[in-house]
């Protein structure tokens, strides 16, 4: 299976049963399906991906330090997305 279609994966997965909101998943489903579009981007694809499969929602709160929030997959789907 190629990065796209684990990071279709793991949005699906983290949607339905990792509370990723909408406002996430809407945009990183649109990456996954078109991969030609992310041509050299692959690195920061992979980086999300990481991400994703580490997401909760409540990293970085109180004794919560492991993980990646909201916040951070914000800022790696900027990257791509700009």
């Amino acid at each position: 299976m190629d990065r796209f279609s684990r990071l279709h994966a793991a949005v699906i997965a983290q949607h339905l049963h990792g509370d990723l909101p909408d406002f996430l998943f809407r945009p990183i489903v649109a990456i996954a399906r078109r991969p030609e579009d992310y041509v050299g981007c692959e690195a920061i694809v992979d980086r999300l991906l990481e991400q994703l499969l580490a997401f909760d929602p409540y990293a970085h709160t109180g004794c919560f330090n492991e993980g990646y929030d909201t916040a951070d997959l914000s800022r790696t789907l900027a990257q791509l997305t700009e």
